[in-house]
């Protein structure tokens, strides 16, 4: 078992359309914050404040590979 970070972005709206690597940029500010607060997990907003994804920390996870 093995601990993982996943963070998950869907970039398919404008907020990315114009600077997306700003965009970017900006979100993984916000979730380096969060983390930092003690937040294990959350949901991702774009400056919109359109949900955009999520990150999480999963601890113990099983890992399954198919060869």
């Amino acid at each position: 078992m093995t601990t993982k970070f996943k963070l998950e972005i869907s970039m398919d709206n404008a907020a990315f359309s114009e600077d997306w690597k700003a965009e970017v940029m900006r979100i993984l500010a916000r979730v380096r914050y969060d983390l930092s607060e003690g937040f294990p997990d959350g949901v991702i907003r774009d400056y919109n404040g359109n949900v955009v994804g999520s990150y999480r920390v999963c601890p113990n996870e099983n890992i399954f590979e198919i060869s």
